[in-house]
């Protein structure tokens, strides 16, 4: 589904000191339980706002002010992460809220529109694939699972088992001794291949027998460790799962 304008072009009046506000939305849900929604919105100069629509849905949304995501003191701002931080953080935190009460169609930080009207054509526009998708997550919460792998460590430690110690009698000569390492090097790198494959393949088909669906989640690489599984999981939610099971 094609995803709403990030930036409106909203401007202030010129010479006026009114200061153009507009929509921050959060996430699209049902409004049947989006109405026990409170709170603020991404800062607290404004509060939540939960906008009904046809179809059961809701925009759960707050007003900004179109100066602070707009314009080159904006861009500045987004590189600032004592500004950006704590309001992804509240961004993050009104989606999980939702998600307690309703299922939700999250939305990337700083998704804005000029108007309620604009919103209410967006969501009129996409009605559809909203309610689709709403009706498909029913029940389900999404969990993102990451295994992550010291490459170097797994290899000594397979290797530290594979050589003989160095004081032993099968230690032999100096020479005896390189090429066993270079023998055992190798097929440690083997067998920690082995392993991983084995024991991902295990994880995967674990988790893939109570979830409901589930997709590769792109890996970006932030430490020497090595990721090697980064999935998320729709599973169903502990009291469906219970029911479902005759708990």
């Amino acid at each position: 589904m094609p995803q709403p304008q990030e930036h409106a072009p909203v401007d202030p009046p010129s010479g006026s000191a009114v200061r153009a506000s507009g929509i921050y939305l959060f996430c699209l849900a049902r409004h049947v339980v989006a109405e026990g929604l409170e709170g603020t919105g991404i800062d607290e100069r404004f509060p939540l706002e939960v906008r009904k629509f046809e179809g059961d849905l809701a925009a759960v949304s707050s007003r900004v002010l179109i100066e602070d995501f707009c314009g080159p003191e904006a861009e500045a701002r987004m590189q600032d992460q004592q500004w950006l931080g704590p309001r992804a953080c509240r961004h993050e935190a009104v989606i999980e809220q939702m998600m307690r009460l309703s299922p939700v169609l999250p939305v990337r930080f700083g998704v804005l529109f000029s108007s309620p009207e604009q919103l209410a054509e967006f969501v009129s526009r996409h009605r559809a694939g909203i309610s689709n998708f709403l009706d498909s997550v029913m029940g389900l919460e999404e969990w993102a699972v990451k295994a992550t792998l010291d490459r170097a460590r797994a290899r000594e430690h397979i290797l530290s088992e594979a050589l003989p110690p160095e004081d032993g009698k099968c230690a032999g000569t100096p020479g005896i001794r390189y090429f066993q390492e270079q023998r055992a090097r190798a097929q440690a790198e083997k067998e920690v291949n082995r392993w991983l494959k084995t024991v991902c393949s295990r994880v995967v088909e674990g988790l893939s027998r109570p979830a409901s669906r589930a997709r590769q989640r792109k890996v970006v690489p932030r430490s020497l460790s090595e990721i090697r599984l980064l999935k998320s999981y729709l599973f169903p939610t502990l009291g469906l799962l219970s029911r479902m099971l005759g708990l």
